[in-house]
């Protein structure tokens, strides 16, 4: 059974537990750091500091199904650089509310990168609620997130970023 802790809304609720850091992995952290701020002005709705913790190159790539379609209606398959981190938030909430909390429940860390296991719930504009779990495979650069993917399985999430597939997401 996965455990999910509190949901992030500012920087300075940060964890304080000790980070789950994978084989041969170092730990820094500002990734730590990085997953707080992400995670809090997402949560939020608060496009401007979500774009502060994005890297101008930023790729991100939401959640995708089976034959490798985004599982949301509306969303690509990739958005680039601060434009398109812009265009996924109009996409998202052309279908969600704004300021749609998500709950992290572990964290994988490897060295510039980190495995995030999470929960949101997002209630649609027709009031349909949408309750996922996903994992996020972040990496990171000078301190700001440069590609962001989705994915419905942890193990998916650790193979993308090398990791072996067999860790287990630690307090975040």
């Amino acid at each position: 059974m996965r455990r999910y802790g509190r949901i992030i809304t500012r920087p300075d609720e940060a964890a304080v537990d000790a980070p789950h850091v994978a084989p041969d992995a170092s730990f820094d952290l500002s990734l730590r750091e990085i997953l707080d701020r992400g995670a809090g002005t997402w949560s939020r709705g608060d496009l401007d500091a979500y774009l502060a913790v994005m890297a101008p190159e930023i790729e991100l790539s939401p959640e995708l199904d089976e034959a490798g379609h985004p599982i949301f209606p509306g969303l690509q398959l990739l958005y680039r650089g601060h434009e398109g981190i812009r265009r996924f938030w109009d996409d998202w909430h052309s279908e969600f509310e704004r300021g749609v909390p998500l709950e992290v429940g572990g964290v994988v860390y490897g060295t510039g990168c980190y495995a995030a296991l999470a929960r949101y719930r997002a209630v649609g504009r027709d009031g349909v609620t949408a309750e996922r779990e996903i994992t996020s495979a972040v990496e990171a650069r000078d301190g700001l997130i440069c590609r962001f993917r989705d994915f419905a399985r942890s193990e998916d999430a650790l193979e993308a970023l090398g990791m072996p597939t067999d860790l287990t997401p630690g307090p975040p």
